[in-house]
């Protein structure tokens, strides 16, 4: 090549060049290398070429390192090459020069991923990943429609999922509708929900009379092994649901195993659950396995998500993760059943636990087990606990395969709401650890917590189908169903926090939380551990605090969203839950304010605590309705807090405005400026959203803070006029303000004044 001149000998040196490539594979790449030193421009573009008849990483790394060439027509090459490539090792390139080429570049990216996603049998849920991301990214019809012909021929309900969702565009539908049917033709279940759905969708959209009618004929499969279902839980599902709905509700139910060969129980969950949510009127369930349902455009239309016996790599995507992650946090609901524990773990593959976030947020990872069928003897932990209440007190036995679980677990963490009986089962007998056959181990089967505001609850009983047959155990899942979608209202304090005075603290209601206020010379990072050692379940952030040596800003809405998964995770590592934020002024402008709520949405703050204008709160009021986030209004003296300082004063402004408004008590302020704490409770009434609690020496200006129960502040008089309201504040703030870096002591004073009054009051 570098010796040629003429262009018929250059063509033919080039052909030679590419079958010698052909054959010899890898062992090419390490002298086209050599050759590309000093080489013309049309040498290198011939070169690149050679490099796409070899494939394999090697080779595609030189391409890649060519696509920024300042010789035009090279990197032109190396995209055209690239765009071609033969094998999977180009998806990463191909992607990012999707996201961030030109039109032209994109078309060309977008249409290798559409070819390689194509290319394998036996590696359905990749390639499906692969052509949604090919759908997402591509801006022209042309490039969706290769991917739906694709997709057309993956025999998978992610797949399903793919075509159905383009239905949606009309430029689409022929070959959407075209796709879906293939595919639901093909597909082992017809019952399930998600094949009706998408034929339902075809038989009213599709263009074309023939696929009109081979959707009609798949539908009418659907409802017929829906009636077979229907017959066969019939007197199984529970007549009335435990709690009646607060509004309509929507239910996800995710199934994807990937690698492992999956659950059979899953689909018997699944038919078990929609038709319980029919007949009792509770929920509606939709079931899809795409992943693109994650995306929070989408995820915003359910109030819980279902991890129905899930194995594998669910989805890679971070943003899909997150989006997951926020979902729950700002108080969606999760429920997991049976292997839901090896969610996104890499099952049989070399990349283990890859989204550890998912354990820490359902509650735990993994699992060993006995054999299908292991007999135990049930426990029930809190038999009083509302999901609890369809075993009416008393332990069981029962058959199934259950799961050991690993860290992250803890009852720390979580509220174990049942477990093997140790003392009662046979566990010596089984291929287990010796650390699992222990009578006096711990073996949780079920339990719920929360995960910020969100509602979690995980049961391993689901192994096999008969367990969604089981009335009793339909029960169950029904309660467990309704606490996560928001409608049956069940405690969730970890179990060992659960000492006298923490009982009595949840049948009043009441939640007593550190005031960061009282920390505010350490970092919040330092503050969340005060507050877990003070044995404290609950805690208040301030804008003008530090997060922490690693993360050196100020606690606000300026936080990155990894910032905010770092703060997510130190919070349940010190067990404890935010509830309130103080913010001096929240922006008065739409862009501003919406950016301070979604800041508090993404951390589960339940209250903002601020001082804002009155002329802002039309706007904030809208936030407030918007998000299910309450505005406490703060109060100083009458100089610093003219609108706040007196219970007046804050029904004044909240007069005709939403319940989401009200007052953050600070009791001190009160105190001091003459306002008595009894009756301004009285007056506030169920105005009283949060409560910033202080006892002083004496009721002056001058007055310092004392441990509650000792001052002047009549403590125990205004606990009792709060029970007396029957209002709860959002948290009991322990605020201390005075000697700042040495009032550990009198704060442990003023939690044990609390859990006295507590355990009296609640009798």
């Amino acid at each position: 090549l570098s010796q040629t001149t003429e262009a018929a000998e250059r063509k033919a040196a080039e052909g030679a060049l590419g079958a010698v490539c052909s054959r010899c594979g890898e062992a090419a790449v390490k002298p086209i290398d050599a050759a590309f030193a000093g080489a013309s421009e049309e040498n290198e573009a011939t070169l690149l070429r050679a490099l796409g008849t070899i494939g394999g990483q090697p080779a595609l790394a030189l391409v890649v390192a060519r696509l920024e060439s300042p010789r035009e027509p090279v990197s032109q090459e190396a995209r055209r090459t690239l765009g071609a490539w033969r094998d999977r090792t180009a998806v990463g390139p191909l992607l990012d020069m999707a996201r961030k080429g030109n039109e032209h570049d994109q078309i060309l990216a977008i249409r290798g991923l559409v070819r390689l996603a194509g290319a394998r049998a036996g590696a359905w849920e990749a390639d499906t990943n692969l052509l949604n991301e090919a759908m997402r990214l591509s801006q022209r019809p042309d490039e969706k429609r290769l991917a739906l012909g694709v997709a057309g021929g993956i025999t998978s309900r992610p797949a399903l999922g793919l075509a159905a969702r383009a239905l949606a565009d009309p430029e689409l539908r022929n070959e959407a509708s075209t796709a879906a049917v293939a595919i639901a033709e093909k597909l082992p279940r017809p019952g399930d929900s998600d094949v009706g759905t998408a034929m339902a969708q075809v038989v009213e959209l599709a263009p074309d009379a023939k696929i009109r009618a081979r959707a009609e004929k798949v539908l009418a499969q659907h409802q017929a092994a829906v009636a077979s279902v229907a017959a066969n839980l019939a007197g199984k599902i529970p007549a009335k649901a435990p709690a009646t709905p607060q509004k309509p509700r929507r239910l996800l139910l995710f199934d994807v195993n990937v690698t492992y060969g999956g659950h059979p129980s899953r689909f018997a969950a699944n038919d078990a659950f929609t038709f319980m949510g029919k007949s009792t009127g509770a929920f509606e369930a939709v079931v899809s396995r795409d992943p693109e349902i994650f995306r929070p455009e989408s995820l915003k239309q359910f109030d819980a998500v279902c991890f129905n016996n899930t194995v594998g790599l669910q989805f890679d995507d971070p943003t899909l993760q997150q989006s997951l992650a926020e979902f729950v946090y700002a108080g969606g609901g999760l429920l997991g059943i049976h292997a839901s524990t090896f969610a996104f773990i890499d099952w049989g593959g070399p990349r283990g636990d890859t989204w550890p976030e998912f354990g820490t947020m359902l509650g735990a990872r993994g699992g060993s087990h006995a054999d299908q069928n292991e007999l135990v003897t049930v426990k029930l932990d809190d038999p009083s606990h509302p999901l609890n209440a369809v075993f009416g007190g008393q332990g069981f036995d029962y058959r199934d395969e259950f799961f050991r679980v690993q860290a992250p677990y803890s009852r720390d963490r979580v509220r174990v709401l049942f477990s093997i009986d140790g003392s009662k089962t046979d566990l010596a007998s089984h291929p287990l650890s010796e650390e699992l056959k222990k009578p006096a181990g711990d073996y949780p089967l079920a339990w719920v917590r929360n995960y910020g505001r969100g509602r979690v609850c995980y049961c391993t009983i689901g192994h096999n189908e008969r367990v969604f047959a089981d009335p009793t155990m339909l029960a169950f899942y029904l309660g467990a169903i309704q606490f996560v979608l928001g409608d049956l209202p069940a405690p969730t304090l970890p179990s060992n926090r659960l000492t006298p005075a923490a009982q009595a603290q949840e049948k009043l209601g009441w939640r007593l939380g550190m005031t960061a206020y009282s920390l505010h010379k350490y970092t919040f990072f330092e503050t969340i551990d005060k507050t877990r050692e003070l044995g404290l379940s609950y805690i208040n952030t301030l804008s003008f605090q530090k997060v922490s040596d690693g993360i050196p800003k100020m606690f606000g809405p300026d936080l990155t969203d990894e910032e905010l998964r770092q703060i997510r995770l130190k919070m349940d590592e010190g067990h404890v839950r935010l509830l309130t934020h103080f913010i001096g002024k929240i922006p008065g402008d739409e862009a501003g304010c919406r950016k301070v709520f979604e800041f508090a949405r993404k951390l589960g703050i339940e209250v903002l605590i601020s001082e804002p204008p009155p002329k802002d709160l039309d706007l904030i009021e809208r936030f407030c309705d918007e998000y299910d986030i309450k505005l406490g209004l703060h109060n100083h003296g009458p100089k610093e807090s003219p609108n706040t300082w007196s219970p007046e004063k804050v029904l004044e402004l909240c007069q005709g405005r939403s319940k989401r408004i009200g007052a953050c008590v600070d009791v001190g302020y009160w105190l001091r400026n003459g306002v008595d704490p009894v009756q301004g409770i009285r007056t506030l009434g169920d105005r009283l959203v949060t409560l910033q609690m202080h006892d002083l020496n004496e009721r002056t200006l001058d007055a310092h803070d004392v441990p509650w129960g000792t001052g002047a502040g009549g403590s125990r008089e205004l606990f009792q006029a709060i029970r007396d309201t029957g209002v709860a504040p959002t948290m009991f703030g322990l605020e201390f303000s005075y000697d700042w870096l040495d009032s550990m002591p009198e704060m442990a004073q003023c939690a044990a004044f609390f859990d006295a009054v507590s355990i009296e009051l609640a009798k």
